[in-house]
């Protein structure tokens, strides 16, 4: 009888270790899936950071065309005012049928006066600072090459930084020929572009070549602000140290570079900034 009890007991555990066999089997394949489900996830998460990074970008471009548009328009503006003004003055200066011409006679003692017509009520002017109106000069600042059309040198710095390939950066800049603070995407400079996607060896080379870190984009991002969006922390303190940039600049949307580093998660270096006053 106790043999017998004992086989069953026996066949009880064989059963019961086969169903938990099966169900950490089962487990497992739950948790493989799981953390392919996870890696998913995270792939998904960085596809969607970078597609904010685009989205940025990309606004920027269409707030730079914006403005293009705006300084288009102005000058259009300039140019039409001007072509008015030119036509007025040479209506103003026509000898109409029924006018007395001036008289060339020297000896002549009473000036011709011009008979009335109803086309025109303008009276002549013989002061020449009347007859035109000249729009002020332009004021030059630092970022009156926002525009300017880079050369392929140039062009090969910028790239060279945007993909923080140091050596090429050195060589182009040792042949010499190159401006340093070239534009590039939406007036970005090497050094800020470098600085945005976390090249800190090729920022610090920059900086040390003597990168204007005070120039800002098309839409007033300056340095520290593509720095923040970045999210690189060394290279945020690299631009801090050389007080040069305001910790505190605002961009054409108002926004500071610890507005930027908290709109993308840079919690870390959102704690540097307002550790040393930013806000």
């Amino acid at each position: 009888m106790l043999k017998g009890e004992r086989n069953t007991y026996r066949k009880s555990l064989r059963r019961l270790r086969g169903r938990l066999t099966k169900d950490i089997r089962a487990l497992q394949r739950q948790f493989s899936l799981t953390v392919a489900d996870l890696g998913d996830v995270r792939m998904l998460k960085s596809e969607l950071n970078q597609t904010n990074d685009d989205l940025l970008e990309t606004k920027q471009h269409i707030t730079g065309l914006t403005e293009d548009l705006m300084a288009l328009n102005k000058n259009f503006c300039w140019t039409k005012k001007e072509i008015k003004e030119s036509d007025v003055n040479t209506t103003s200066n026509t000898t109409y049928p029924g006018t007395t011409a001036a008289s060339t006679d020297p000896s002549s003692t009473v000036p011709p006066v011009p008979m009335a017509t109803p086309d025109s009520d303008l009276p002549a002017s013989t002061d020449p600072s009347q007859r035109k109106t000249v729009p002020p000069a332009p004021v030059t600042t630092q970022d009156s090459d926002l525009h300017a059309t880079p050369s392929p040198v140039d062009r090969r710095l910028y790239s060279a930084s945007r993909d923080g390939d140091l050596e090429r950066v050195k060589r182009i800049l040792s042949a010499g020929h190159v401006d340093i603070n070239t534009r590039g995407d939406y007036s970005k400079t090497p050094v800020m572009m470098a600085a945005y996607r976390g090249h800190r060896d090729v920022v610090e080379f920059l900086v040390g070549r003597g990168a204007d870190v005070s120039l800002v984009d098309r839409v007033g991002n300056n340095v520290i602000h593509w720095a923040c969006i970045g999210g690189d922390l060394e290279i945020v303190k690299l631009i801090l140290s050389l007080n040069v940039v305001d910790i505190n600049a605002r961009n054409n949307g108002g926004r500071t570079a610890a507005d930027r580093a908290r709109n993308f998660g840079r919690q870390r270096v959102v704690d540097l900034l307002v550790s040393r006053g930013g806000h």
